[in-house]
């Protein structure tokens, strides 16, 4: 919350996931905060984690099951604990059973937890339960996890380089052979933002807030209208899908973006849950916009909802998958459109 800078979460919640030092769902934002002095929140599939802006630290909580919380064990956590497993971080990012942090000091990448596919790109395939003391690969400027894929920036050329699981080309290297360390030459520069989602990763170019796509294109998420349903993309595209964008975000299949000319909000790819925000069956180009003055989205690589924040109000409104009530409004039924009010303000 913009207040206190507090972390309050819904939904699921058996994992201990929403850190109420319970494993009871909630369908409603909650009204008082698990965790304070926060400045950024990542969350995976049934995990999350923080960072905790005074002391650079991240803190992790909900199910352990790869080492992920950072601590050494596989013990799940219910609440935040109330140590750092890591400090002089910038930013994190959450996979689906891994965890990234890219640190202050020379743009390092350290990552930890799940390593089935070498996504944590140390070069093996065992799990880390706790953050390596090194860097993986230094100069980058922002991390993108996938379901189990990482990907980074480099800030001197704004390129692109991933690793993990590449079983549908979602490394941008040209073939399905999954890689264990990070690639030592970007697939594309020029690039703004990445993120990644189950299995595909996107990007927005800085030239002109473009956006591309590559991977598995089993619903359409890579936005390419000519593409039939399941060819795969295995390197980046060279045109854009759609220009004009601030903003883009993954789910697990499907990709959003914000219009930076006025915060529309445009979806494509599975739509099963409604997570597009339109009455429509999968969509294999973007959406006109389904809702406008969006400051942000977030989705999670898993995730089969959407939400969108405006900071006018700090308001926040999902739409989509809602069996454990991760919409937020008290129910357990799907919602196919953005709901007319917001679950919560003042975030």
């Amino acid at each position: 919350m913009k207040n206190t800078a507090g972390v309050r979460c819904w939904g699921n919640n058996s994992q201990g996931e929403l850190g109420t030092n319970s494993i009871t769902n909630q369908y409603t934002p909650p009204s008082t905060d698990v965790l304070t002095g926060v400045s950024q929140i990542a969350v995976g599939a049934d995990f999350a984690c923080a960072l905790v802006a005074a002391t650079t630290g991240v803190r992790c909580w909900g199910n352990n099951l790869y080492g992920n919380l950072g601590r050494g064990n596989t013990v799940d956590l219910f609440s935040p604990p109330t140590s750092d497993v890591l400090t002089g971080v910038f930013r994190i990012a959450v996979g689906n059973g891994h965890v990234c942090a890219l640190m202050i000091s020379n743009g390092g990448v350290r990552c930890w937890g799940r390593n089935n596919v070498g996504q944590l790109g140390d070069g093996k395939t065992t799990n880390v339960k706790t953050p390596p003391t090194t860097d993986l690969v230094t100069g980058v400027s922002q991390i993108a996890l996938g379901g189990i894929h990482t990907c980074v920036v480099m800030a001197s050329t704004q390129g692109v380089r991933c690793w993990g699981r590449n079983n549908n080309g979602q490394l941008g290297v040209g073939n399905i052979t999954d890689l264990h360390s990070p690639q030592l030459t970007d697939v594309l520069t020029g690039v703004a933002q990445v993120v990644a989602g189950n299995l595909h990763t996107c990007v927005r170019m800085a030239s002109n807030g473009g956006v591309r796509c590559w991977g598995d294109n089993g619903y359409g998420h890579l936005g390419n209208a000519s593409l039939t349903l399941g060819t795969n993309v295995l390197v980046p595209p060279t045109a854009d899908i759609l220009t004009g964008a601030s903003y883009i975000s993954a789910g697990a299949y499907h990709t959003c973006a914000i219009m930076a000319s006025n915060g529309g909000l445009r979806c494509w790819g599975r739509n099963g849950n409604g997570q597009l925000g339109t009455n429509t069956g999968n969509l294999k180009s973007p959406s006109g916009d389904i809702l406008t003055g969006v400051s942000l989205i977030g989705h999670g690589p898993t995730a089969y909802h959407t939400c969108s924040f405006t900071s006018s109000n700090g308001g926040v409104r999902c739409w989509g998958q809602n069996n454990w009530g991760q919409t937020g409004n008290g129910g357990n039924t799907d919602v196919t459109s953005p709901p007319g009010a917001d679950v919560i303000t003042g975030v």
